[in-house]
């Protein structure tokens, strides 16, 4: 049986895991669009002889990923169609 104690002691290694998980799936996602191909190819011009999975070890890499997640988890645009009114402002 699991304290509140022992929950508060788990929550930063679940927070953890779930970032983790949460990058791998951008990660496989990024490896399949088309932004992943030109960074790569950009990466490999800039540092000849490097391979694939230099570029995947890389922290741009990382970066390019990270900015790939963040633009997943963007909310979607209003329709242009629609007009918004900011509540208590009019």
């Amino acid at each position: 049986m699991a304290t509140d104690y022992d929950a508060w002691l788990e929550k930063p290694y679940q927070d953890a895991c779930k970032a983790q998980d949460e990058f791998d799936s951008a990660s496989e996602q990024y490896r399949e669009s088309d932004s992943y191909y030109e960074s790569l190819e950009n990466y490999l011009k800039e540092h000849p002889g490097s391979t694939e999975d230099d570029y995947q070890e890389s922290s741009t890499y990382e970066s390019n990923v990270e900015s790939y997640l963040d633009r997943l988890n963007e909310p979607p645009d209003p329709p242009e169609d629609r007009e918004y009114r900011t509540r208590g402002w009019g």
